[in-house]
């Protein structure tokens, strides 16, 4: 992972020093965004970056989880899969770039990602960014982008079920599961970030790096070349 971050950024920089026309751009996907409890027909107006629990009390679906106990009694939520969807246009001129990715920088957690119902990621980490290339799943005109957040406690209650030991998780007031996952301990679930596409130019870019070793009787230093001709970014 570090390595490809490494190139991207690089072929970024030189490719945008080069022309701007091959430099990458993107386009933001945050507005249009609708949600509901999974297998439900009812949609509701959604706000992203967000989250589950801010959008039930904006469509004034549950009381404040602040005041008093309510928070007891909206335990159901994070017990529960959810839905987001919104509706995208891409026009035949975006299409022609060689590669079209499209980048969550914040899937709080289990998540499904489909475009007009084709499958193109499952996440499982809210602490890393996803990146997934559609260009094969895009089509001109409008697109339909849909998330299933899956419930993130009954994704791991069955992993705690196997193991012989438990570990502590004072924060948690429900089901013990923070320690067992790549989840904040807040009970949020939802994109919590940003969502768009990175268009990227299709030109050939030559990265390289070096390297060199040094060695005396009390260090040892390397450094690295490498060299690869790739499809820019």
């Amino acid at each position: 992972m570090s390595v490809s971050l490494l190139l991207v950024a690089a072929v970024h920089s030189h490719s945008q020093s080069k022309s701007n026309s091959a430099a990458k751009t993107s386009m933001a996907l945050l507005s249009g965004w609708q949600f509901r409890e999974a297998g439900k027909d009812t949609w509701y107006p959604a706000t992203v970056p967000g989250c589950v629990h801010t959008d039930l009390m904006k469509n004034k679906l549950i009381e404040d989880p602040f005041y008093r106990d309510n928070e007891s009694e909206l335990q159901w939520i994070g017990k529960t899969d959810w839905e987001y969807e919104t509706t995208f246009n891409v026009t035949s001129e975006l299409l022609n770039r060689r590669h079209l990715e499209l980048v969550f920088e914040g899937l709080d957690t289990y998540a499904n990602v489909f475009r007009n119902d084709e499958h193109l990621l499952d996440a499982d980490n809210m602490f890393r960014t996803w990146r997934v290339d559609c260009k094969h799943a895009i089509r001109p005109g409008t697109n339909t982008l849909r998330i299933r957040f899956r419930s993130p406690i009954n994704e791991i209650l069955p992993v705690m079920a196997k193991l012989d030991y438990q570990l502590p998780s004072p924060n948690d007031q429900g089901e013990k599961t923070y320690p067992y996952t790549r989840k904040g301990v807040s009970g949020r679930d939802g994109a919590f970030s940003d969502n768009y596409f990175d268009l990227l130019p299709s030109r050939k870019m030559e990265v390289e790096y070096h390297t060199r070793s040094r060695m005396t009787a009390d260090r040892f230093r390397t450094r690295i070349k490498i060299r690869s001709m790739v499809d820019a970014f």
